[in-house]
């Protein structure tokens, strides 16, 4: 599991009136209160991918613009929590307490999703923009005594990989296939509630010189606005069948979500909790392994004869 930890970040380019009433550092800390119980309970280990911007302090702002940039993809990316910065409207944007919170569970991966969640788009964002992202995370990882390991690319836009292992970056999560986003929203919604929906395989990891490729699982349905009309049983259905099949046939079921859906999405909680337990159960029978995302990247190098440091102490025995 894998969650997409951004705040109002993730949508830095086209908050709307909705994103800014809802997602409040109050919402926030609640859902991720309940989300950290809910994974105690059944003592199931994920990773939390923070952007990184949004584990800092307002006066850390202030103190270190130049993490930022000025090009024009970032100023553009920027403006709209600049606007807000300068207004000292940073609810949702600065939530350092959330990290901490995690940090203090002691069990989860710490992942990146990015400094300032601009996407990797190579089409779009300059090599140097990119980089200083990457650079900014390693210096604020290390600032806070933490090492990203792994990434979730921004809006699940893979590009720039190359950049990813001299930052340290052992895995990233993948990203479907372009074949299987295409259609709009319209297919989107048809493919969630596909109940027959299946695992995906492990990942083969074919160049040594590039971080392991994570299988890219699928969303959590999130039951707002359209998507609310796909009842939370079919997506229940759809994932028992995922978490069965890869029981049986040893792939890689891996489900990612955001917790800012869970302040909005009617249900949104208890229908993971549905899926948690049917996955716990899986672990508890030996059926399945449960790992984060750097645990799961160290076996597959491992696998190949590459060392990692610090390898894991967990190993999916679905790839020995």
């Amino acid at each position: 599991m894998s969650l997409d930890c951004e705040g109002k970040w993730g949508m830095a380019d086209h908050l709307s009136l909705h994103h800014a009433t809802v997602i409040t550092n109050r919402n926030l800390a609640r859902v991720y209160s309940e989300l950290l119980r809910a994974f105690e309970r059944r003592k199931l280990r994920v990773t939390f991918a923070f952007v990184g911007a949004f584990t800092m302090e307002p006066e850390e702002y202030r103190a270190h613009p130049d993490l930022f940039g000025d090009s024009e993809a970032s100023s553009c990316w920027l403006r709209v929590f600049r606007q807000d910065q300068r207004r000292g409207v940073l609810d949702g944007w600065s939530a350092p307490e959330l990290l901490r919170m995690v940090v203090s569970g002691g069990q989860h991966e710490i992942g990146s999703h990015g400094f300032s969640h601009l996407p990797f788009d190579e089409a779009r964002t300059p090599s140097a923009d990119a980089q200083r992202e990457l650079d900014a995370v390693v210096w604020l990882w290390a600032r806070k005594g933490l090492e990203a390991r792994t990434l979730v690319y921004p809006r699940n836009q893979v590009g720039y990989s190359r950049l990813l292992k001299p930052s340290g970056y052992i895995g990233y999560r993948d990203t479907l296939p372009a074949k299987a986003a295409l259609g709009g929203k319209f297919r989107a919604l048809a493919r969630e509630a596909n109940i027959f929906s299946r695992s995906q395989e492990h990942s083969r990891h074919p160049d040594p010189d590039m971080p392991v490729a994570i299988p890219p699982g699928f969303f959590l349905n999130w039951r707002f606005g359209i998507r609310r009309r796909i009842p939370a049983a079919v997506t229940l259905t759809r994932w028992k069948h995922v978490l069965d099949h890869a029981a049986e046939s040893g792939g890689v079921a891996l489900v990612w979500t955001h917790p800012h859906n869970f302040i909005d999405g009617e249900g949104q909680l208890e229908l993971f909790e549905a899926v948690l337990d049917h996955a716990a159960g899986l672990i508890h029978r030996e059926l399945m392994v449960n790992c984060t995302q750097s645990e799961y990247a160290d076996a597959v190098l491992r696998r190949r004869g590459i060392e990692a440091h610090e390898p894991a102490q967990v190993v999916s025995g679905g790839i020995q």
